[in-house]
Parts: structure tokens; sequence; C-alpha cells
């Protein structure tokens, strides 16, 4: 029988390393990390549960730890998602705030500051970068992919994704 204090002792390092996962998928490209993380466990899994079979390992502990560690991903992806689904939306903004001044001036902005908007900021939150060649075009970085950007393409309207 397993005391208590012992479980507790158990889930205490899933948990840690379960948080600092959800952590680590803010950064950018922390999706990356968590499939990376994902890989590597699905060793430890398969190594589990064939000491389960044996009788090595016990069953709950190795569900318990299980379980902590798909609720520490899940969390990572929901997270990860929202904070792709954020930076889609203040570009949304960007490109209409963009699609306005040239309605109203018949030309584009040669920068963001033009809009009343903080550049560094933007880059820094968002990793959103405005180039004001013709066409211009508004870039933010890719939260998935290291090295992939979108890019928004003034003449059709539509976003394209570009990775390298």
């Amino acid at each position: 029988m397993i005391l208590k204090s012992e479980m507790v002792s158990f889930f205490a390092k899933p948990l840690l390393a379960s948080a600092l996962l959800t952590t680590i998928s803010c950064l950018n490209y922390g999706l990356l990390w968590t499939f990376l993380a994902a890989f590597l466990l699905t060793f430890w899994l398969l190594i589990k549960l064939v000491q389960c079979i044996f009788g090595k390992a016990k069953w709950r502990i190795v569900l318990g730890t299980t379980l902590i560690w798909g609720i520490g991903f899940g969390s990572a992806i929901t997270v990860h998602h929202f904070r792709a689904e954020a930076r889609r939306a203040e570009a949304e903004i960007i490109v209409h705030q963009i699609k306005t001044f040239k309605q109203q001036q018949q030309h584009y902005p040669d920068k963001l500051s033009d809009l009343g908007l903080n550049a560094a900021q933007l880059r820094d939150d968002y990793g959103i970068r405005y180039l004001a060649n013709l066409p211009p075009h508004l870039i933010y970085m890719d939260s998935k992919i290291p090295f992939a950007v979108y890019d928004y393409d003034f003449n059709t309207g539509r976003w394209q994704h570009f990775q390298d």
C-alpha cells in the first residue's frame, strides 16, 4: 500500500514539470518544445506500461502521472492556441487601420506611427512588423513554426503563410 505522503511526493515532480511545460509554451515556438517533450514522454510511458504488465510498476501511479502530463500538454496547447489567435486578431485590427488610412489619404502609411501605433511595442508583444514597400507588407511571426511568417497581401486581401 502506498502512503499518501509518498503519493504526494511522487506526483509533485510531474506537476512541477507540467507547470514548466505550460510556461515554456508561452515563449515563441513553445509548441515546438511541447511536442518534443511529448515525444520523449511517449518512450517513458511505453517503458512504464511494460513495467506495469510485468508487475514492476503500479498502474495507479502510472495512470496518475500520465493524467498530470496530459493536463499539462492540454493546457500548453490551449495557451498556445489562444496566443496565436490574439496575434491574428491584433494583426487584423492593424490591417483595417492601414486600409482606412489608404482610403482617407490615397496612399499607404510610411510607418505604423502614422496610424498612432507604437511599432516597437507591437514587434515585442506580437511579433508584428510593417514594411512600407509598394505594395506594403504587414508581417507577423508564426508562433508554432520557427522562421515562418504570415504576410498580409493588400492586393488580394488575404494572409499568406511562408516558411523558411
